[in-house]
């Protein structure tokens, strides 16, 4: 739909135009009045006061409509107005939101040459723009600008935050720290957000241990901690492998505040990760008390954890709460409870979860099939396994080395050598070149049915396919040539396998 060319306010919106504010603003407090103020804008006699042109261009900005924007702060000249600091301000950071930063810039400068001076939101908008463009530079330039003003445009708190966002996000973390410390030079307060997000930083960098002095700083500065930043450093202590210290962090924080969802989530994952299935439980537990529920993307993580422990009645548990919901389980989480039940042995049950994820539109994938053959390989379900290959290639995707690799490593372990060369040479025909892990596999086998006068072939092979042997193919060689009693031979493979 095109934008109004005359009048006040924005004359119509199409179908289109309506439902892309409809779902790019429609969570924003402040959208009833918008859309009231949409249709009041309609009226001939229509003013478009400061607080409604505020109005409409947060509007717009959220729903990246330009367009919209540029054409309202347009008509206030058709109508004879001569814009003012707010609509500049707000111009420039619907902009800087919809991503057209150069366009912003030459508002900005516009204003400054027809004699309107920039506020510190107008200033903040553009700096806001410049670090999001990894324009640090000049978003420097624009601070000192700001410090070198009396007209009321000295940075506050936003400017410094948005300034050691930015330097923080591009790895800037030295000046970041500066920035910080300047900001207190100047009398300028630091709050929680500035905190937070120096924190973050820290623990990002795997810093977790030199946050604690910024969190001893806040209080010394008397600015408490809140939510969001014992969520990081929960998050951050869980990202080092400290899940256990990360849920002492927690029984503290309880004290102090209330940690939220997305608290638990991440506090959930560290423990999943390291194997503290007591712990997850509890704080599972915690939540489901608190009316708390982990998110889709937690759930899947924790199914796949709990399979991974081989915890399948735990992993069941929570599979069930998801398809409660009427939530489809990720490809991702089919895969990781179907491998879980084939290194268990439980074949049939994993069967039955891939007939599930075929009817429900989870299309099974080739890590799918590799664990499912790789189930059935581990039981010598030879047959299942070869016939499960197929049905991966009737569907479409073709088996990689991991899916030949099971398969050969469970006919070694049966010695069945014949077959398991058989499908290494299908294998080379299918346009599938075996690596070391496969050589390894079959090499091992050779050596300890005994076949020991393939040994120098299978290393020509090798050789010929660009395949460099290592310590583990040179032990097997060894010891299967001292099997064999033929000491001599291994003799020249001994100093090889010890290095």
């Amino acid at each position: 739909s095109k934008a109004p060319v005359s009048g006040t306010g924005p004359k119509r919106h199409g179908f289109e135009s309506h439902q892309r504010i409809l779902e790019l603003w429609g969570h924003k407090p402040q959208f009833k009045d918008f859309l009231r103020l949409l249709d009041h804008s309609r009226n001939p006699d229509f003013q478009l006061t400061d607080a409604n042109f505020t109005l409409l261009m947060k509007g717009y900005g959220w729903a990246g409509m330009v367009e919209y924007a540029l054409q309202t702060f347009h008509n206030l000249r058709v109508c004879g107005s001569t814009p003012n600091v707010i609509h500049y301000t707000c111009l420039i950071d619907t902009l800087v939101r919809c991503n057209q930063l150069d366009m912003a810039m030459n508002y900005f400068n516009e204003m400054v040459e027809n004699g309107c001076v920039p506020n510190v939101f107008t200033y903040n908008a553009i700096i806001h723009g410049l670090c999001e463009a990894n324009d640090l530079k000049n978003a420097c330039k624009l601070l000192d600008e700001m410090k070198s003003n009396d007209d009321g445009s000295m940075p506050n708190v936003h400017t410094y935050n948005t300034l050691i966002h930015g330097l923080c996000k591009h790895g800037r973390e030295k000046q970041a720290l500066a920035m910080f410390r300047a900001m207190l030079e100047k009398g300028c307060n630091p709050n929680v957000v500035t905190y937070n997000t120096l924190i973050q930083d820290l623990c990002k960098r795997g810093r977790v241990h030199e946050s604690y002095y910024l969190l001893e700083e806040m209080a010394y500065n008397g600015c408490f901690p809140n939510t969001v930043t014992y969520t990081i450093l929960i998050d951050g202590l869980c990202r080092e492998d400290k899940a256990g210290k990360a849920y002492e962090l927690l029984r503290k924080v309880e004290k102090v505040c209330n940690p939220d969802e997305i608290t638990y989530g991440s506090l959930l994952n560290g423990l999943c990760k390291a194997g503290k299935h007591v712990e997850t439980a509890r704080v599972l537990q915690e939540m489901s008390e608190k009316g708390f529920h982990p998110n889709f993307v937690t759930y899947n993580g924790l199914i796949s954890a709990f399979c991974k422990a081989g915890e399948f009645e735990e992993a069941f548990k929570i599979w069930d709460i998801v398809k409660e919901k009427g939530n489809i389980p990720y490809i991702s989480t089919y895969n990781s409870i179907i491998n879980g039940l084939c290194k268990a042995g439980k074949t049939k049950e994993s069967l039955t979860l891939f007939e599930e994820m075929k009817k429900y539109g989870r299309a099974p994938d080739v890590v799918t099939y590799t664990s499912l053959i790789d189930g059935f390989a581990r039981k010598c379900m030879f047959q299942d396994a070869f016939d499960m290959l197929k049905e991966m290639e009737r569907a479409g995707i073709k088996p990689d080395a991991f899916a030949y690799n099971a398969l050969i490593n469970g006919l070694c372990k049966a010695e069945k050598v014949l077959e398991a060369h058989a499908l290494m040479d299908q294998m080379v025909e299918k346009g599938c070149k075996p690596g070391l892990i496969t050589y390894n596999t079959f090499m091992d086998c050779i050596c300890r049915a005994g076949k020991v006068e393939k040994i120098n072939s299978l290393l020509e092979e090798m050789k010929a396919n660009g395949c460099r042997p290592d310590i583990i193919t040179y032990r097997s060689i060894y010891f299967g040539l001292r099997k064999a009693g033929k000491m001599q031979e291994a003799s020249k493979f001994k100093k090889l396998a010890e290095k």
